[in-house]
């Protein structure tokens, strides 16, 4: 369902994605958001009317408030000033408020936990807020998105729709920091979190954007942070253990997807698979072919030759089913043009760390078991990967480094 301001019309510009935007999207981001802007004016806004300070969805129920409001989330607004809404959208909310003056006071019929409630509502003025909706609007538009950012942040009563506009002009922006990013996404995801709690069918996908944005969130905002999303994910009624249910056995995927990489080698055996990082749900779109949809992740594999020496290392990426199937294998290759390793580079920043306790051992058969061992015996086997070819010399050196620094097999 989407999700508007009260009184407001083709408000949600964008629908949640990951990343929220890029700057191949910000063409994209321009016509909606100039589009939205001229229908708003087009219906007479901004104006002095009539506002409730709420958000409601498709369904005329009611997500947020804000201020001191005798609406609360989950009512679903039954009559407004005498006229009927039932099973009308906030569309039809809207004309019936743009036809009421502010400063007044108005009867409001909602249904509240199965009972109907007659409420008494005052009616703030609507123009400065949605004055600051088309500041926003306009200044995406133009292409301003730091200023789109900057305006529609200021404000905590514009609702989730707002707030992932917000995150997107954040993406968008050049003088927006990642960190600074990173706190526009968490503000996105936690008001529409919060709004999920009363539209169902936003679940799902709300949870797939969650894990898409987690390694931006714990990077610069740490991980307390991330987990206050998953914590309010809990408070979704009939849904309290989705974000755990629809977890992945990162352990198997890892399996399946060496197997496949070890089956499209001739010396499957002296495979050397470094797997840094996790599966994560989306859209693998490889060149010139469509998007494969599932679970991917990028490595490298380093295997002999006919001739028994080693190819160097390449890298690969996998996509798997939920049930755990192979829908799409790609290797690149040694070459200075290395079309996969050149695209998995860019991708892997949104890809997860790989679990603790999968995380492969440089140099290992991929099997991602079995215990550190001493930091000797860890250069040592560097070392003789290195003298066996597996390991160029650079690959070795930054290896090594990493061993030294923080103690752990990279």
């Amino acid at each position: 369902m989407k999700n508007g301001i009260l009184g407001g019309s083709l408000l949600l510009v964008a629908a949640l994605a990951t990343p929220f935007t890029s700057s191949a999207q910000s063409g994209s981001l321009k016509s909606q958001a100039k589009a939205a802007a001229k229908e708003l004016r087009r219906v007479g806004e901004p104006m002095d009317r009539c506002n409730l300070a709420a958000t409601t969805n498709d369904t005329a129920v009611v997500t947020s408030v804000s201020g001191g409001n005798v609406l609360q989330p989950g009512d679903r607004l039954l009559a407004l000033n005498g006229q009927d809404l039932a099973g009308k959208s906030k569309d039809a909310v809207g004309v019936v408020l743009r036809g009421i003056g502010p400063d007044l006071t108005v009867p409001v019929v909602v249904e509240r936990a199965g009972t109907r409630t007659e409420l008494s509502l005052p009616c703030g003025n609507a123009r400065s807020r949605m004055e600051a909706v088309l500041n926003g609007l306009d200044a995406a538009a133009s292409g301003n998105y730091q200023a789109c950012a900057d305006t529609l942040s200021a404000r905590k009563d514009l609702g989730g729709s707002m707030a992932v506009l917000a995150a997107q002009c954040g993406e968008a922006a050049k003088g927006i920091g990642p960190s600074r990013q990173a706190e526009l996404i968490h503000e996105a995801l936690k008001q529409r979190i919060a709004e999920a709690q009363w539209e169902p069918d936003a679940r799902s996908n709300m949870i797939d954007v969650m894990r898409k944005q987690r390694v931006q969130i714990e990077k610069y905002l740490g991980q307390d942070r991330y987990a206050e999303l998953v914590a309010a994910t809990a408070r979704w009624p009939g849904a309290e253990t989705l974000y755990k249910r629809t977890e992945i056995d990162q352990s198997q995927f890892r399996r399946i997807a060496q197997e496949a990489v070890r089956g499209r080698l001739f010396d499957p055996e002296s495979a050397r698979i470094d797997m840094p990082y996790g599966f994560l749900r989306g859209s693998w779109r490889p060149l010139l072919q469509k998007a494969v949809d599932g679970y991917w992740t990028c490595g490298t594999v380093n295997a002999k030759n006919r001739m028994g020496g080693y190819v160097g290392t390449n890298a690969f990426v996998v996509v798997l089913g939920e049930d755990g199937q192979v829908k799409y294998l790609e290797m690149g290759n040694s070459r200075e043009l290395d079309l996969v390793g050149t695209a998995c580079a860019k991708a892997v920043a949104s890809l997860p760390p790989a679990p603790a306790e999968t995380a492969t051992r440089a140099g290992g058969a991929g099997s991602g078991s079995g215990s550190a061992g001493s930091l000797a015996d860890e250069l040592k086997q560097l070392a003789e990967l290195k003298a066996s070819g597996a390991l160029t010399e650079a690959e070795f050196e930054a290896a090594k480094q990493r061993v030294l620094s923080n103690g752990k097999t990279p």
